[in-house]
């Protein structure tokens, strides 16, 4: 709410979805790319020279890549980097703080940015949905596709034969669930509740499961506290509130005390 106030709301979008693409781990160079490669920036340029300009800030773009890529992908690579050598500006960028370890191939972040490139194909109609209709939004995502990445996991890997969903269907509604639902609530609590509160929750991450088993240990509650995606938010926003700040083992927690008086 407040970037779409500083800035506009399809910047907004455009900043959070790169947020949400980085997962944990890249969450802060995928934010930095987002601003640094802004929408009104990008919405003027061709589609190639947009995916080169993401590629290209990111750092991922070298003279000597396509020789270092499979054959059947030198031909895309050297066109990506022809494009990037036209643009690239002066002087070099810093490198931004990627993290490659620990990373399933599906989400490398050459991937992601691949899938952020993707989006601005379609940024009008996906803005449009983002302020009007979720459900469909999420449908919209789900297609997202090129033709290179539908069968790459980084700009150098091999090609596979089997395709692969640029966006999970987790991934999206995740990004529904963190975003815009609560952009919603912000504008419309009243009207908007009802349909947030209905939304199932997404498979307990690490975090959730902690927050469920610091804050209601072997409570036959838990269970039922971790079906719905309002529920594993209120659980996550008293870890972050009360348990990340408390060094005393639960001793000396404000929490319970507060609840007395609620």
């Amino acid at each position: 709410h407040r970037t779409a106030e500083a800035h506009s709301f399809g910047q907004a979008l455009w900043q959070h979805l790169a947020l949400a693409l980085g997962y944990y781990q890249n969450r802060s160079p995928m934010n930095l790319l987002a601003q640094i490669t802004p929408l009104n920036q990008l919405r003027n340029l061709p589609p190639a020279h947009r995916t080169a300009t993401l590629f290209g800030h990111a750092g991922f773009l070298k003279p000597d890549l396509p020789e270092t890529a499979p054959a059947d992908s030198r031909q895309w690579l050297t066109q990506l980097w022809s494009d990037w050598w036209k643009l690239r500006p002066h002087p070099r960028l810093r490198p931004l703080p990627w993290t490659f370890a620990s990373l399933r191939p599906a989400n490398h972040p050459h991937r992601r940015v691949a899938a952020l490139a993707a989006a601005l194909d379609h940024w009008p109609t996906l803005e449009k949905l983002a302020q009007t209709n979720l459900p469909a939004l999420q449908r919209h995502l789900l297609t997202l596709t090129d033709p290179f990445w539908n069968h790459h996991f980084s700009l150098t890997s091999k090609t596979t034969p089997k395709p692969h969903a640029l966006l999970g269907r987790q991934r999206i509604t995740d990004f529904l669930l963190n975003t815009l639902h609560p952009l919603k609530l912000t504008h419309n609590p009243d009207r908007h509740w009802p349909i947030y509160a209905k939304n199932p929750g997404p498979t307990p991450s690490n975090r959730v499961l902690r927050a469920a088993h610091r804050l209601l240990g072997n409570h036959p509650l838990q269970p039922t506290l971790l079906k719905k995606a309002a529920h594993q938010q209120a659980l996550l926003q008293i870890y972050q509130d009360f348990c990340l700040h408390d060094t005393s083992d639960c001793k000396n927690c404000p929490f319970p005390e507060q609840l007395q008086h609620w």
